[in-house]
């Protein structure tokens, strides 16, 4: 196991427990003024609120019902995150994925071919 994913490991239990913190209080933030903690996550995101697929995260977010959904989200990211061995020099992770077009797993490098760069664009349509 290489230096960096031990450094990752011992402070894994930092970022969970701001994990757990920054839920608990967005969560209680909303339970307590929900109109102005919409505002706020609006200012922060740069969305305009007249947006009318914001309807549904106006009432969601910082529910307490998603509570336990966004602290297991942020687990298995802090937890993927600690696992990362990605150093200069190494060869690139080749990480599971599902093909969308028939449902079947496959790699990320499956999808390079000879002559051709492979580019992986992270973004939102959103």
């Amino acid at each position: 196991m290489s230096l960096s994913v031990l450094r990752n490991y011992a402070v894994l239990p930092l970022h969970m427990a701001g994990s757990i913190i920054g839920n608990c209080a967005m969560t209680i933030f909303h339970l307590i003024a929900p109109r102005k903690f919409f505002q706020m996550f609006l200012k922060d995101t740069g969305l305009q609120q007249d947006n009318k697929y914001l309807d549904c995260v106006q009432n969601s977010v910082g529910d307490i019902a998603f509570l336990w959904q966004r602290l297991k989200a942020m687990w298995f990211g802090n937890l993927q995150e600690a696992n990362l061995t990605v150093e200069v020099g190494s060869p690139a992770p080749n990480p599971a994925l599902v093909r969308l077009s028939d449902g079947v797993e496959c790699h990320l490098l499956d999808m390079a071919k000879v002559g051709r760069p492979l580019v992986i664009n992270f973004g939102s349509c959103t």
